[in-house]
């Protein structure tokens, strides 16, 4: 915890038991977007997760944690056990004040920060096993926000082509086949997308699925849509999708 402290990061509140379920005390930046949080016991740091949203609806993420939700009621279930074993479980949150700039875009420094942070101090709900359980939020629609500068692309898992819709266009969002679901995530999730073939820099989006029949789509923010617009592309227009990982697509 004293990790966190020393990096600015504030108590907020704390979760409580009640019910059979949970419920949050928060004092203050409560209406706050942008931010990392972090769950602490014991002043360890159990959990560090990121939120475009407000504070208010990630916590409601939590507290409501839908079946469908995986991470949420996994986290959940976490607190639950630990309040009912009459431990305290506080919330602390660092704002982003800094107001990072390159080129007329906003970095986030909550995405810049939060992988470096799970990777020093392991917390323990954010790890199965060795692995890291990846969570991410997606950027509010007004926002364009770089997450991160390209990587070198050593290899692709499929190349497919996808006819664009006039609903695609008007939303910025795209739908795989489902006989592309071997190579996408099982669950919804934050993406990272490239745009372009010689794209600098990537965004988020978000992974899921979008009717009961499962139809794969990734939605992504204004940067999509500006992109469709930028290319002139039109309805019945092809685009080529390169899956470079389960979670990172580049569009051409």
């Amino acid at each position: 915890m004293k990790r966190l402290v020393e990096l600015s990061f504030l108590k907020v509140g704390e979760w409580c038991y009640n019910d059979g379920g949970i419920n949050y005390s928060i004092t203050e930046c409560l209406s706050e977007k942008d931010l990392l949080y972090a769950f602490i016991v014991d002043e360890q740091v159990m959990y560090i997760g990121k939120t475009a949203s407000t504070l208010k609806s990630r916590m409601n993420g939590y507290k409501n944690a839908a079946v469908s939700q995986r991470t949420n009621v996994r986290v959940k279930n976490e607190i639950i056990n630990k309040l009912k074993a009459d431990r305290v479980v506080q919330i602390f949150v660092l704002l982003d004040k800094a107001n990072l700039m390159f080129k007329n875009y906003k970095v986030s420094l909550s995405a810049g920060l939060e992988d470096n942070l799970i990777a020093a101090i392991r917390p323990q709900w954010n790890y199965r096993g060795n692995n890291r359980i990846k969570v991410q939020e997606l950027p509010q629609e007004d926002d364009n926000v770089i997450l991160e500068t390209t990587p070198p692309i050593i290899g692709i898992l499929k190349t497919v082509k996808i006819k664009l819709g006039s609903e695609y266009l008007k939303n910025g969002f795209f739908n795989f086949s489902k006989k592309d679901l071997n190579f996408l995530p099982e669950e919804p999730m934050s993406v990272n997308i490239y745009l372009g073939h010689d794209s600098q820099y990537c965004f988020q989006g978000q992974f899921l699925f979008a009717n009961q029949n499962g139809q794969p789509r990734v939605h992504g923010n204004k940067s999509l849509k500006n992109w469709f617009i930028d290319k002139n592309y039109r309805k019945g227009d092809i685009i080529t999708i390169d899956i470079i990982t389960h979670d990172t697509y580049r569009l051409n």
